[in-house]
């Protein structure tokens, strides 16, 4: 509890602050609830991956993810094996509305956890190494 005044004006207001939400880890340290020991390596990789889906850069995309991985979409799961078979299938995970929830959301300060690092609203879950590991529908 605390009080609040407008410079100049006698009148205080009374102020609570509560905390809302939490990250694990510091300012200097964000990702260390992922197990990641390098920040500046998870955007840096993480970046690279939403630069190639915003340019449309389907290698580039394959070559930032962890595989095999499974992409959950809806009430199923793709498991994909390759950055092959991922470029075979990529018009059908990468739907346009799916690109567009992830570049809805910048690769900075993301939300960590045990689970690894989360980009948005969970769409896309980067590993230690700021590569996918997970790709939510």
């Amino acid at each position: 509890m605390g009080y609040w005044s407008e410079k100049g004006s006698a009148q205080n207001r009374p102020f609570t602050l509560r905390l809302s939400d939490i990250i694990g880890g510091d300012l200097d340290h964000r990702y260390v609830a992922a197990g990641a020991s390098d920040d500046e390596l998870v955007e840096r990789n993480a970046r690279r991956f939403w630069d190639a889906l915003k340019r449309g850069d389907r290698r580039t995309v394959a070559l930032m993810i962890n595989y095999p991985i499974n992409v959950r979409m809806g009430t199923t799961t793709m498991n994909v094996r390759s950055r092959k078979a991922l470029i075979d299938r990529y018009d059908t995970i990468f739907t346009p509305e799916f690109q567009a929830s992830i570049l809805g959301s910048a690769p900075l300060d993301m939300f960590a956890k045990d689970e690894g690092v989360m980009l948005g609203a969970g769409q896309v879950w980067f590993g230690v190494d700021g590569r996918v590991n997970y790709l939510i529908h």
